[in-house]
């Protein structure tokens, strides 16, 4: 098939109409619901939309005339974005069942005339998010980060016939069902690990209290506060790593840390209660605390993951900002499994997690090969074949 067979056109060109999202009326009660709006937060960055979550509002008659979404609408976000993800998400309106959806007012539904396939339009405004042409539409205003609609309008994308975008959105769509297909069987791979390695513990523990076996947890480890992340230093990938309340911060020049510990959370309501088995030296920042010292009756990483079953972020203070002191620590009573039981456990944990990221690796891979096949598939760069 000749390249002339495409056309370039502004996206406005393509649209049957556009129109912004609106957030309408408080309910009295659910009786009164005639429109779900989805908002930023059911919109993932992988184009996944969470309809469970979509907000119950009351919309006029003129509203549901107007702004009701039809399937194929393409939702884009209009406001939002942060500096490291810009303004300009994209979404395929497919809905999962009957309920009148809309969009809030931080998006525009752009509805694509029926001469064009709305999927094929769709991967191609993905393919434009994913460019560095996306930061030429972002307009920061009062706190937030606005999208040049007019200017985004007027962007040319690639317009094969209509079998040839037929075709490309069927192949990119199979590559999203491998996708789903492997990121399911990784999260079942996670909860299947995960289950088991909390059942032997379980059972440990049980174990080790009925024979007397328990020790306390000021007895077991000996806890102390980090320090700033500005007094670790900088450094490249190379250095110390520094590890915090959410996990690895970043690298520095030094180390509190000499040799393996565990690095729990301490404030913070994202990291409060983690916990992080780190193998060797490290710095840990001053919303952390780390093991300064371990009894030799319990091995680092058992007890790491033995903490991590414990569900440290029950502990956690209940009042103003979420904290975790050593105290509330120290006052566990832990079960002291013999070394070799100990051992095992950590064994599953290691192969749990090569199963875990070998399934990791299948996603990635299939993310990889869908990258590839957009920029072909949308540029032109390959053409598909339409025989039939």
């Amino acid at each position: 098939m000749r390249e002339s067979s495409a056309q370039y056109l502004p996206l406005r060109c393509v649209l049957d109409t556009s129109f912004a999202g609106a957030w309408g009326e408080d309910p009295v009660s659910e009786r009164d619901v005639n429109a779900f709006v989805l908002r930023s937060t059911n919109l993932g960055y992988l184009g996944e939309i969470d309809y469970s979550t979509a907000a119950g509002r009351v919309f006029t008659e003129v509203q549901v005339d107007r702004k009701l979404l039809s399937p194929g609408d393409i939702l884009l976000e209009v406001s939002g974005g942060s500096p490291a993800k810009p303004v300009g998400r994209v979404a395929l309106f497919d809905p999962v069942d009957s309920r009148p959806y809309a969009v809030s007012n931080f998006f525009r539904v752009l509805r694509v005339s029926s001469d064009f396939d709305p999927r094929f339009v769709y991967r191609s405004l993905v393919q434009l998010y994913n460019s560095p042409q996306i930061f030429s539409f972002q307009q920061q205003t009062t706190g937030l980060i606005n999208l040049k609609v007019s200017d985004y309008l007027e962007t040319s994308i690639r317009v094969p016939v209509a079998s040839e975008q037929r075709k490309v959105a069927e192949i990119l769509d199979e590559v999203d069902l491998q996708i789903n297909r492997a990121s399911r069987s990784l999260c079942k791979s996670r909860l299947i690990a995960k289950s088991a390695l909390f059942r032997r513990l379980s059972h440990l523990e049980r174990e080790s209290f009925e024979k007397g076996l328990v020790g306390g947890g000021q007895e077991v480890l000996t806890l102390t506060g980090g320090l700033p992340q500005s007094e670790a230093g900088v450094a490249g990938p190379e250095g110390v790593p520094i590890y915090g309340s959410s996990g690895l911060a970043g690298y520095g020049v030094h180390a509190l840390s000499q040799g393996e510990t565990i690095v729990i959370g301490r404030v913070g309501e994202g990291g409060v209660g983690s916990v992080r088995y780190v193998a060797n030296s490290a710095w840990v920042t001053d919303n952390a605390l780390w093991a300064k010292r371990i009894h030799p009756d319990w091995l680092a990483e058992y007890l790491a993951l033995y903490l991590d079953w414990r569900d440290l972020r029950q502990l956690r203070s209940q009042t103003g900002q979420p904290l975790i002191t050593q105290g509330a620590i120290g006052a566990l009573s832990i079960g002291k499994p013999l070394l070799e039981d100990q051992r095992n456990v950590i064994h599953m944990s290691r192969e749990a997690a090569k199963m875990v990221k070998k399934s990791q690796e299948e996603v990635e891979k299939l993310r990889t090969l869908k990258r590839g096949l957009m920029l072909d598939l949308l540029t032109g760069k390959v053409r598909v074949s339409l025989a039939e």
